[in-house]
Parts: C-alpha cells; sequence; structure tokens
C-alpha cells in the first residue's frame, strides 16, 4: 500500500494523541467516580453518622438525667437536671430536623432498610416521651416510688432499645462507608492497571511507529553516498538503489536511479565519441605529418627546377610526374580532411546531446529540491504536533498534582478531627460520669478520623502510581520528540547534498559551453583547411598544364617556378597551424577521456 511520509507522521500523532485522550477521559471518570464516592463518604454518610450520634448522646444522656431526676431530692439540683433534660430534648430534636432535611434532599440515595431503622428509632422516640414526661410528673407529685418503678420497669429498657436503634443505624452507615472505601479502593487499583496498560501501548506503539518512520527515509543515506560519490567524480554508474517503499523517499531513489542510469547513458555516448575523436586526431597528426614531408619535397623539387633551368627539356618528364604525385597527395589530403571535418561534426554532436542531458538532470534535481522542501514542512508539521502532545501530558500531570494536594489536605482534616477526638475524650474523662456520653462521641469521632485518614493514605498511594505513569508517557512523548528532530535534521543534510550536486552539473554545463564553443573553432579550421587544399589542388592543376605547354613558355619557367615557391610556403604554414591544432585537439580529447574513465560504466 503507497504511504506518504506525510500520512504515516499524521498517523504516528493522531494515535499519541488518542492515547492521551483515552487517558485523559478515562483519568476524569475515575477521578469523578472517586470523588463521588468521598463525597458520599465524607459529606453524606458521616453527616447522617453526625447526627445520629447527637441522638445517641443526647438519649444516653438524657437517660442519666431522667434517673438523676428521681434519685435527687425536690430542690434546685432537681431543677437543674430537668433544664437539662429539655436541653438535651431540643438538642435531639434539633438534630431530628436537620437529618431530616438531609434525608429529604437525598431521597434517592436513602436506601429501604435505612428508612426502616429511622422509623425504629422514631417508635422509640415516640414510645418513650410519655414514660419520660410521666415520671418526671410522678416525681413532682412525690410519687418518687412509682416513678422509680416506672423508670426501671418500662423506660430504662425503652431506653435501651432506642440506643440500641440508634447504634443500629450508626453502625449501618460505617457499613456503607466500608464498603464505599473498598469501592474507592478498587477503582484507585483498576485505575493504576489501566494507566500501566494504556502507557505501554502507548509507549510501544510511538516506538513501532517511530521505527517505521525510520525505516521510510533510510534509503536517503544510500542517495546521499551515492551523491558524494558521484560529485567526486569517482561514483560507480552501474549501482543502484533498492526500493521498498513508494513514498515520497522511494519516489526520491527511484528519480536517483533514472538519473544514475540517464548519466551513465551520456557518459558512455561522450566516452565512445572522445575514442572516436582521439583516433581521428592520431590520424590527422600522421597525414598532416606526410603532407609536410611531401611539402618538403615540392618545395626541393621546385628549387632544382628552378636551378636547372638550363635542362629544362630533360626534366619536363619528371616535373610532369612530381606534379601528378602532387594532385595525388592533394587528393589524399582532401579527403583525410573531410573525414577529419565529418568526426568533429559528430563529436559537436556529441556535445551538444551531453549539454542537453546535463540541463534535463539539472531540471531533475530542482524538481527534487522542491520535494525535500515538501518533506522538510511535513516533519517540521509532526515535531510541532509532538510538542502539543508533550504541552497537553504536562497539563495532565499538573491536575493530578492538584488531586495529590486536595488529598493531602483530607488527610491533615482527618488527622485534626482526630486530635480533636482525643481532647474531647481527655475532657469527657475530666468530666468524670457527666461526660461519659460525650466520651463515646469523641470515640465515634476518633474512628470516623482513623477511617477517613486511612482511606486518604490508600487514595494518595493510587494518585502517586497514577502521576508515575503520566511522567513516563511524558518521557515517551520527549523521545519521540527527538526522534522528530533527527529526521527532520536527515532531511535538511540531504537537502544541502542536492544542492551542491545542483551547483557541479551547473558547473558541468559551463564546461560543455566550453567544449562546444571549441568544436565549432575545429569546423572553422578544417573548413578553411579544406578550402587551402581545394585551391592547392586548382594550382597543382594548373602547374601541371604550364608544365605542359613547357617547351612553349620556357620563358615563362621563372617567374612560374617563383610563384609555385611562395605558394608552397603557404601550405606548409597552413598544414604546420592544421598539425597545431590537431595535436592541441588529441590532448583535450586525452583529458576528457582521463576524467569519464574515473567514472565506472
Amino acid at each position: 500500500m503507497k504511504r506518504k511520509i506525510k500520512s504515516k507522521i499524521i498517523l504516528n500523532a493522531v494515535v499519541l494523541l488518542l492515547m492521551m485522550i483515552i487517558i485523559i477521559v478515562i483519568s476524569i471518570f475515575q477521578v469523578d467516580q472517586i470523588n463521588n464516592t468521598l463525597t458520599t463518604i465524607n459529606d453524606i454518610n458521616a453527616q447522617k453518622q453526625r447526627y445520629a450520634i447527637n441522638f445517641r448522646g443526647s438519649v444516653h444522656d438524657r437517660s442519666i438525667r431522667v434517673r438523676d431526676y428521681v434519685l435527687l431530692p425536690p430542690g434546685e439540683e432537681r431543677d437543674s437536671v430537668l433544664t437539662e433534660i429539655l436541653e438535651l430534648e431540643a438538642f435531639y430534636l434539633d438534630s431530628e430536623k436537620n437529618l431530616d432535611k438531609l434525608i429529604r434532599s437525598l431521597e434517592m440515595l436513602t436506601d429501604e432498610k435505612e428508612t426502616q431503622l429511622l422509623k425504629e428509632i422514631d417508635a422509640s422516640k415516640i414510645q418513650i416521651t410519655p414514660y419520660v414526661t410521666e415520671i418526671i410528673n410522678l416525681c413532682n407529685k412525690g410519687m418518687e416510688a412509682t416513678a422509680q418503678e416506672l423508670l426501671l420497669d418500662v423506660a430504662r429498657p425503652a431506653f435501651q432499645l432506642w440506643l440500641d436503634r440508634i447504634n443500629a443505624f450508626i453502625d449501618y452507615q460505617e457499613a456503607k462507608n466500608n464498603d464505599l472505601t473498598n469501592q474507592a479502593r478498587s477503582i484507585a487499583s483498576n485505575f493504576k492497571i489501566l494507566m500501566l496498560v494504556i502507557g505501554t501501548v502507548a509507549f510501544c506503539t510511538g516506538i513501532f511507529l517511530s521505527i517505521v518512520t525510520i525505516q521510510s527515509v533510510k534509503p536517503l543515506n544510500q542517495v546521499a553516498k551515492a551523491l558524494d560519490d558521484i560529485a567526486a567524480g569517482e561514483g560507480d554508474l552501474t549501482a543502484k538503489i533498492n526500493i521498498k517503499t513508494k513514498d515520497e523517499v522511494g519516489q526520491v531513489a527511484n528519480n536517483f536511479n533514472i538519473f544514475v542510469a540517464t548519466l551513465h547513458k551520456i557518459i558512455s555516448v561522450v566516452k565512445n565519441s572522445v575514442e572516436g575523436l582521439a583516433n581521428a586526431s592520431s590520424g590527422l597528426t600522421s597525414s598532416m605529418d606526410a603532407t609536410q614531408n611531401a611539402l618538403g619535397k615540392i618545395h626541393n623539387n621546385i628549387s632544382k627546377v628552378t636551378q636547372q633551368m638550363g635542362i629544362q627539356s630533360e626534366a619536363v618528364s619528371d616535373v610532369s610526374q612530381s606534379i601528378q604525385n602532387i594532385n595525388k597527395n592533394v587528393t589524399t589530403l582532401t579527403e583525410i580532411i573531410e573525414h577529419q571535418t565529418e568526426s568533429v561534426n559528430a563529436s559537436s554532436q556529441a556535445v551538444e546531446q551531453m549539454v542537453s542531458n546535463v540541463h534535463s538532470i539539472t531540471t531533475a534535481l530542482e524538481k527534487n529540491e522542491i520535494q525535500f522542501s515538501n518533506l522538510s514542512q511535513v516533519s517540521d508539521t509532526g515535531f510541532k504536533k509532538i510538542a502539543e502532545v508533550q504541552e497537553q501530558v504536562q497539563n495532565i500531570s499538573v491536575k493530578s498534582r492538584s488531586m495529590s494536594e486536595a488529598n493531602a489536605v483530607i488527610n491533615s482534616i482527618a488527622n485534626q478531627t482526630n486530635l480533636l477526638a482525643m481532647n474531647a475524650a481527655i475532657e469527657a474523662a475530666h468530666a468524670g460520669e457527666a461526660g461519659k456520653g460525650f466520651s463515646v462521641v469523641a470515640d465515634e469521632i476518633r474512628k470516623l478520623a482513623e477511617n477517613s485518614s486511612i482511606q486518604s493514605k490508600s487514595i494518595s498511594v493510587g494518585l502517586k502510581e497514577l502521576v508515575s505513569a503520566i511522567n513516563e508517557v511524558v518521557e515517551t512523548s520527549n523521545i519521540l520528540g527527538h526522534t522528530f528532530e533527527d529526521v527532520r535534521n536527515a532531511i535538511d543534510v540531504v537537502v544541502n547534498e542536492q544542492a551542491g550536486i545542483r551547483s557541479i552539473m551547473e558547473t558541468q554545463q559551463a564546461g560543455n559551453m566550453q567544449v562546444r564553443t571549441s568544436f565549432e573553432t575545429i569546423q572553422k579550421l578544417n573548413t578553411d583547411v579544406h578550402n587551402g587544399s581545394l585551391e592547392m589542388y586548382q594550382s597543382s592543376q594548373k602547374i601541371l598544364k604550364k608544365t605542359e605547354d613547357l617547351v612553349h613558355i620556357t620563358a615563362e619557367i621563372d617567374s612560374t617556378m617563383t610563384s609555385m615557391s611562395a605558394n608552397t610556403q603557404e601550405i606548409e604554414s597552413s598544414v604546420e597551424t592544421v598539425v597545431s591544432l590537431g595535436k592541441m585537439t588529441e590532448s583535450g580529447v586525452k583529458t576528457v577521456k582521463s576524467e569519464i574513465d574515473r567514472f565506472i560504466l
């Protein structure tokens, strides 16, 4: 399946972002559950338990005050006890009113058993209140014995039943708190395991996607190395890069293989053309040497003709033969020059083709440069996405620490509550018999504070493990960010290498233009030499005609020989120029061939 690097990077970021969202949603849900549980424990059940403890304290103290009222003689002290009984009853009614208000506001959260316990407590209150009133009335009438009998036989069991029912309600609330505590612990434990699993999956997913991305850009190293070899002028033009992907990197590697194949073809054509040009230059040099020798002989012959004017008739046949040889040599020279011209034209066409191919390579490099620029932009986008994910995880970590601080505050409140309970117990002990009821209340508050402290510690341990899991996710995100940074740096290195190759291609194109200009100069010189050879051929024809008419124009031979000598010197000068140019061409061809041989074809 063809998948671009941009898609891979976006997929990587999306997967990690989804992992973060899942962690955030689950964290919010689990913490909300724990918060609801703690709210139920502290704000609902503990409140009910507190009002029930007030009930118990009021009932317990009232039973003691009723007993004291019966036992004390009439007087100020008995009136004080009656006042305390009325105050305790008012305290009970106030707590009952508050409890009833709380239950009505939480009607959906009150179960059937709790309602039944409250009804039983209310029934005990309704049952005992008339007895207390009757006992007080009997005592006021002076019937203490009857009041004491009513207290022991009826009121005392009723008070005991009332306290038992209140204690049952308190124990029921304690049991509900224990169940909720176990639920909170279970949620925290499951949350810890879930965070470890999700964190491990996120870590493994990030590592896997990073490895896939790195493997996708790995062929760029081969491209960079091959380009370095080509830029140094000693590259292996037969080497190919193994393409395993169809993304941008695969396209770059494929374009590089096409580029190397095209360059191999160009260098091969140029090499063959240079070898042909070298052979032609060598042949031209040999021909020019032969021409120089022939011209030397012609010059000597002309000198002899001039010196032997007296024996002109005998040398006419020799002169005629020499002129014919000149014609043959000129014809041969003309053919050689034409062959050289054809070779130079072919070499010029090869150079033109090489210039065109180098231009095509430069254009391909420009396209690759645009693709690498797009790839760099995509890497920057992926790097920014990873930074955003890291920032979100940091925010989660900060919120987790806030939760730890809130839990620490709860623990501190529990410790302070425990300390207050201890102080209350000490004060109750100092109060003696009168503080027993308050001592019971203080003991219940101390138990409640201890339970809250234990629960707070359990939650603190769970939150610490949560923070540890979040920190591991943060560390994984940082590793992934560094991986994206390495990928982006590798892309920048390849872009710089390609820019260097482009500069080299531009320099090569300028050199090719110079070679093309040199070949145009050679073509012009070949044309001049060819024209000179034609003129020489025409002159030799004239000489031959004059030689045939030599018997009739003996008087004109001297001037004709002088003219021929001058023409021969000009020809020698032209031939020397051609020889010099041929040697320069041969030297240039050897240089080009040496440079081409540096490549492996």
